[in-house]
C-alpha cells in the first residue's frame, strides 16, 4: 500500500503519538506496529482475515506482554489501495481518535490526515477468567482431558475430576480457567507435599530444592566452604607428596655420588 511504511521514524514514535492521541499506556515495550501485511494471490480475500487473525493470536501468545498492534494509515494513501489491502483486515482494528492533529503536521514522514488503528489482543483472544472449581465444571473439564489423553482416566477412573474438586479444603484447591460460561482448563494446588519423594524424582536445584531462599543461601555458602576446604586439603596433600618425592630424589642423587 502506498505511503504506509516509514523506515526512518518508527523507532521514535512515542513522543508524537502521545501528544497527538493523548494515550499514555502504549510504548515500545508493550506495543507493536504493523508496517505491512503480504498474502499470496492464491489466498482468497475472505480467507485473508482468518489468516491474519491466526497471526495476531500467535503474536499475543508468543509475546504476552504486548497490549496490541498499531497500524498507521497514511493520509495520502490511495483509496483503492486502502480498500484492497486494509479492508480484509479491518474487522480486527479500531480507529483511534486523534485529539491534536496539529502534532502530525510537525512529524516528518507522517501525513497530517493520517489515521492510526489499534488491534487489541481481546479482539482475537478470548478473555479468560480464573476461579475456584465447582462440581458443575466436571463435564467441560472431562471433555478437555479426554481429548488430549485417556491415560489419566484409565489410571484414576472416570470421576477423578469430580473427586478432585470435591476434595478441596484448606490444603487442597482446584482452580479452573473459564471462557464465557465454559471451563477450559484446570489447575490443582496443594500444600501437602512429599518433598523427599520429589527430590528422588526430580532435580530441584534450580528451584532452591523447595527451600526458603535465605536458608538455601546458607546451605550453598556452607557447601562452598566445605568444597574450598576439601580443595585446600587436596592441594596440601599434593604439595606434601611433591616435597617427599623431591627429598627422595635428593637422597638418591647423594647415594649415587658416593658410589
Amino acid at each position: 500500500m502506498k505511503g504506509t511504511y516509514d523506515d526512518l521514524h518508527y523507532n521514535f514514535w512515542e513522543g508524537w503519538f502521545t501528544s497527538a492521541f493523548q494515550v499514555n499506556e502504549f510504548n515500545s515495550a508493550n506495543t507493536l506496529w504493523m508496517t505491512y501485511f503480504i498474502s499470496a494471490q492464491s489466498i482468497e480475500e475472505e480467507d485473508q482475515g482468518k489468516i491474519f487473525k491466526k497471526i495476531l493470536q500467535t503474536v499475543y501468545t508468543s509475546l504476552p506482554d504486548i497490549l496490541g498492534v498499531l497500524f498507521l494509515m497514511k493520509g495520502d494513501a490511495e483509496e483503492d489501495d486502502i480498500k484492497k489491502c486494509f479492508e480484509p483486515l479491518g474487522e480486527y482494528f479500531e480507529e483511534m481518535n486523534c485529539r491534536n492533529r496539529e502534532v502530525l503536521k510537525q512529524v516528518r514522514g507522517v501525513h497530517y490526515n493520517s489515521k492510526v488503528f489499534f488491534s487489541s489482543q481481546l479482539l482475537v483472544l478470548p478473555f479468560i477468567e480464573v476461579r475456584v472449581a465447582k462440581q458443575e465444571d466436571h463435564d467441560d473439564l472431562a471433555a478437555v482431558f479426554n481429548s488430549q489423553s485417556e491415560t489419566i482416566t484409565e489410571i484414576y477412573g472416570d470421576y477423578f475430576l469430580a473427586e478432585l474438586i470435591a476434595a478441596q479444603d484448606d490444603s487442597n484447591k482446584a482452580l479452573v480457567a473459564q471462557v464465557k460460561d465454559k471451563a477450559i482448563g484446570l489447575l490443582g494446588l496443594t500444600s501437602d507435599l512429599d518433598v523427599k519423594l520429589l527430590h528422588e524424582c526430580f532435580d530441584l536445584n534450580q528451584h532452591d530444592n523447595l527451600l526458603k531462599p535465605g536458608f538455601m543461601d546458607a546451605v550453598n555458602n556452607r557447601r562452598e566452604f566445605l568444597r574450598s576446604q576439601q580443595e585446600k586439603e587436596e592441594q596440601q596433600k599434593r604439595e606434601a607428596e611433591l616435597r617427599r618425592l623431591k627429598e627422595e630424589t635428593m637422597k638418591c642423587n647423594i647415594i649415587s655420588q658416593r658410589i
